[in-house]
């Protein structure tokens, strides 16, 4: 990855990254690392030809309660061992998982600078009767980027590779649950301050910085 310094000031040097394509899984409302990631390139593919595959993200997030670093899941039909590819996985709306995820994000970020901005849309997105995991995510996706006003494009994958091209950035697999804290991000106010959990979902972010989130995120790349 090369970096360089544009010709332009704003007050300041800005520096971009040379931009090149990604391939990433879909997750829903993804991690931090998974947005710093979005800002180093133009153009997003987001794998649907693999297998899901549990513990991971791709049908779970994870936000700060008091004390604790909480799991929300969206259950899916067939159970987490499925050999299914991603983009047909059916959630289990029979158990109402909605709620729950509501009321849990509710219980931690009322009390956040923009719950009250944000809340409304992401309470739509989870009660919107998606039948698949993929239509959840792409729409917590397609919702979080118009808020963070990236200007890149996203689409699907149309085969699976598992040996990409040169100048390409594979980050499938490279984000999960249990290796959260592999990635550090610079601390910023959160609603239960100590100690700070670095890479969270990116609805931490949202809740806590608001239209700040964007140049957050970009800030992360310069420091890495």
């Amino acid at each position: 990855m090369t970096l360089f310094l544009t010709g332009k000031k704003r007050g300041c040097c800005q520096y971009y990254f040379k931009r090149m394509n990604q391939i990433i899984e879909s997750q829903y409302f993804g991690c931090i690392a998974f947005f710093i990631e979005l800002y180093k390139c133009d153009h997003i593919y987001l794998e649907q030809h693999e297998t899901f595959q549990k513990m991971s993200f791709r049908n779970r997030c994870q936000i700060l309660g008091a004390g604790k670093v909480i799991n929300l899941s969206v259950p899916v039909l067939g159970g987490r061992d499925q050999k299914t590819f991603t983009n047909n996985i059916y959630i289990d709306n029979t158990q109402k998982w909605q709620v729950q995820h509501w009321r849990t994000l509710e219980s931690c970020y009322n009390k956040s600078a923009f719950f009250l901005h944000y809340g409304p849309e992401i309470k739509d997105i989870l009660f919107a009767n998606h039948d698949k995991l993929w239509d959840l995510n792409r729409a917590a996706l397609k919702w979080v980027i118009k808020k963070l006003k990236w200007d890149g494009t996203i689409s699907a994958s149309t085969n699976y590779e598992k040996n990409l091209r040169e100048n390409w950035l594979d980050n499938r697999n490279q984000f999960t649950p249990s290796s959260r804290l592999d990635y550090k991000t610079t601390p910023y106010q959160q609603v239960f301050t100590v100690p700070f959990e670095s890479n969270l979902s990116i609805l931490d972010l949202l809740f806590n910085l608001g239209s700040q989130s964007s140049a957050y995120l970009k800030s992360q790349i310069q420091n890495g």
